[in-house]
């Protein structure tokens, strides 16, 4: 899933952002504006690793349905229930996934239609044979979040791992205010938690799970090195499409391509709540949750810390690695009940 905000004055505003970029662009040979280099790599990884997503990321489908439960609860619990059919938008849908999660939450019932929009065609593709989404409304637009016309038409708007992908947040979260209205709803989530980068408990947690699974996670990170972080094919494809465009004139390693994908969109370290409200003016946060407390999703953490997990999530701590918010528009933001 991924949501690049094209260039554009506002991204200009914010060209420290790619300061980074530009010893990567100048060494393959790219003369084009850091936001557009930013946008084509994107869309050629995501394009080029469609047919794999799902299943890299496994893990983060397997975990992921219980994030979508909690944040819909809590939202549910501060605010009444929706008194009409709902309008849903899944920015930067990739595969599809987190629209069929979402509609598998108690907010599911309420939703009408869904639009679906990514930057790449192939991606859009396989969304468009998910089963889930064949019960409902919905529509595929190939693009980012300005491609959609500019009124407020989204009562539900839904960000599943893409604001690390932002190249301008600030922009982004402007656009999505213009199209959602007064009680509209924002839901983030799958996002790297910012807030608790050097937060000195999230940090002693992760290394007393590294040291007791320090063998483990040796062999790992030797099959990781070994295999590489993405399948060679794909990162052939990738340079294919790039060279092609004439974006790059030598081609990219893995590791810098890895590099370009995990550009964060504050100081290195992920998405900070607490920054989101000084963008989110005319929003109210209505609902944070965090996991991943021990640096990995509950899926691939061994009974014990799964355990521990749930306890964690349970208690509502916020200084996990991953962290997803709801957020309601305007008056309506006020909640009704405590």
């Amino acid at each position: 899933m991924a949501e690049l905000h094209s260039p554009g004055g506002a991204a200009l505003r914010a060209a420290d952002a790619w300061e980074p970029l530009r010893p990567l662009m100048a060494a393959h040979g790219a003369t084009i504006e850091p936001p557009v280099f930013f946008a084509a790599v994107s869309r050629a990884f995501h394009g080029c690793g469609a047919q794999s997503y799902d299943t890299q990321h496994r893990q983060m489908w397997q975990s992921l349905p219980d994030q979508f439960q909690h944040l819909v609860s809590d939202l549910l619990q501060q605010l009444p229930p929706p008194n009409h059919r709902m309008s849903a938008l899944d920015i930067g849908c990739g595969t599809g996934m987190s629209a069929e999660l979402l509609l598998r939450t108690r907010m599911g019932a309420f939703i009408r239609q869904v639009d679906l929009v990514d930057p790449a065609q192939e991606m859009l593709q396989i969304c468009s044979m998910r089963q889930s989404l064949l019960s409902i409304r919905h529509r595929l637009v190939c693009g980012r979040l300005e491609t959609l016309p500019l009124r407020p038409h989204y009562d539900l708007i839904v960000a599943g791992c893409v604001l690390q992908h932002v190249g301008d947040l600030p922009e982004f979260l402007r656009q999505v205010s213009l199209r959602q209205s007064p009680g509209g709803v924002f839901l983030h989530l799958q996002d790297p938690n910012a807030d608790a980068h050097d937060d000195p408990e999230r940090q002693l947690r992760v290394e007393q799970f590294e040291r007791s699974r320090r063998g483990l996670i040796k062999r790992l990170s030797r099959r990781i090195r070994q295999q590489g972080a993405f399948p060679a094919e794909q990162v052939q494809a990738v340079n294919q499409e790039l060279l092609d465009l004439k974006i790059v004139t030598a081609p990219l390693s893995e590791a810098e391509i890895a590099q370009i994908m995990g550009m964060r969109t504050t100081d290195g370290h992920g998405i900070s709540i607490r920054q989101m409200k000084t963008l989110l003016l005319d929003y109210r946060l209505v609902a944070t949750r965090s996991w991943a407390f021990f640096g990995e999703l509950s899926s691939a953490l061994p009974p014990e810390y799964r355990r521990r997990e749930r306890a964690l999530i349970a208690e509502e701590m916020q200084n996990g690695t991953q962290v997803g918010a709801v957020w309601v528009k305007g008056p309506s933001a006020n909640p009704t009940r405590s």
